[in-house]
Formats: C-alpha cells, structure tokens, sequence
C-alpha cells in the first residue's frame, strides 16, 4: 500500500497519509433536529453535565457534535437510545448538506441501508416531504424502520428491498400501465415552483416490492455507493 502511495502521491503526500492513518479517529453524533427545542448547543450542555467531554462539529456545527472521551457513557446514559442523539461520521454528514434536501421534496435514496444518510436528509427536510429508500439488503431495511419510528419520520419514508436497477424497471412498466389504463386521466401534477420538481402519477398498483410506486420523477437522487463514512 505504501509503495503504491509513493508512487501515486509522492513521498510527501503519502507521508501526510500515513501520519493522518496514524491519529485517533474522531467519533461524531447527530443531533435529531426533529424533536422539538432540540439543538447542538443544548445537548453539548447536557453532555457536559453528563461528564462527556464534546465540542460542536466545525463543518456541521448546527447538528453533528464531535466527541472527545465518554463515548461508552454518552451510549450508557442513552442519549442514542431515546432518540436526542445518531451515532454519524461527518463525511456523511457532508455527503447530505451537499444534497441540500428541502421541505416538501420528494428524494430517491438508492443505497440506504442502516439509513443515517435517509433520516439527516428527513431532519433536513423537516419531516416534510417523502424519502424512498432503497437496498438490496432487506434486514438492514428493517433497521432503517426501527430508526425512523424512533426519530419520528417512519410516515415520510418508505422502503423497499430491491436493485435500483429493478426498482426504475418496475418504475418504468408502471408507467405504460398506467398510460394504458388511464388514457383520459388529468396531467400529472408537478411538484414544486417554477413548473419544475417531482411528477406524481395517479393511482397506484402493486410493483412486487410489497408498496406500490406513485413516483416517477424525485427532486433529488442520493446514491451514496460505497457509503460514505464506513
């Protein structure tokens, strides 16, 4: 690996490299912005009477706090498990401020699984909106689930165990269906100003995923692949 570093970034860039390999890594947590009041500079507050010792993210300093010792105490006294905190790496924090998901748009994640990436961009959106998430993985779905029932979004986001290449396949059959079958319906809707957005189909009909699909067109695509951050 070294020689390989040597030879592509020379000896100074691959001397940065190893020396950065060689720090401790830094842990990160999410603030779940959807609950009411909460905020990064009050739950830093509560970790530090907690005896956890934080600071607010440099790059994300309104929801990602970085954490400097207590991360087993941060987890014992369950700040994670009622919902106040996301263990998240910032990267793929960075990864959804750069998606800049809005209130009210309708997002396609296609490699979703175990969902940080999906429920940042649902507290981005302010739990208004719709999220399909995707993965080939269905028992990293259901942990998906489970963490969009805690972080209270579980109705804007729906799942669906499949290959992106399958799921804009059914999209697509769908979509004659319909053209068949409702010759006479009235124009889609779009969503959005400015006559731009998402497209929303009516009716509905079973796409063998287990939900029926009722959009063709999102205002946004995350596909994250190999997930940033692990």
């Amino acid at each position: 690996m070294v020689s390989r570093w040597l030879e592509r970034f020379g000896r100074e860039g691959a001397e940065q490299l190893l020396r950065r390999n060689n720090q401790p890594p830094v842990y990160t947590v999410r603030v779940n912005t959807l609950r009411p009041g909460a905020s990064a500079a009050g739950l830093l507050e509560q970790l530090a009477a907690a005896g956890i010792q934080a600071e607010l993210s440099p790059l994300l300093p309104e929801e990602f706090i970085r954490i400097r010792s207590g991360l087993q105490k941060l987890l014992a006294e369950g700040f994670v498990s009622n919902g106040s905190l996301v263990v998240q790496d910032e990267s793929a924090g960075l990864v959804v401020s750069l998606l800049d998901p809005q209130p009210g748009e309708k997002l396609l994640d296609c490699c979703a699984a175990p969902g940080g990436k999906t429920l940042f961009a649902a507290a981005r959106m302010q739990g208004k909106g719709s999220i399909t998430a995707l993965d080939i993985s269905a028992p990293r779905l259901g942990a998906l689930r489970r963490a969009a029932e805690l972080a209270g979004v579980s109705d804007m986001v729906s799942t669906h165990a499949c290959d992106l290449r399958d799921w804009t396949r059914k999209a697509a059959e769908r979509a004659v269906w319909l053209a068949e079958m409702r010759p006479a319906a009235p124009p889609a809707a779009a969503v959005g100003g400015g006559g731009g957005g998402a497209v929303e189909v009516p009716g509905s009909r079973d796409t063998g995923f287990g939900q029926p699909i009722t959009t063709l067109w999102y205002d946004k695509v995350l596909l994250d692949a190999p997930c940033t951050g692990e």
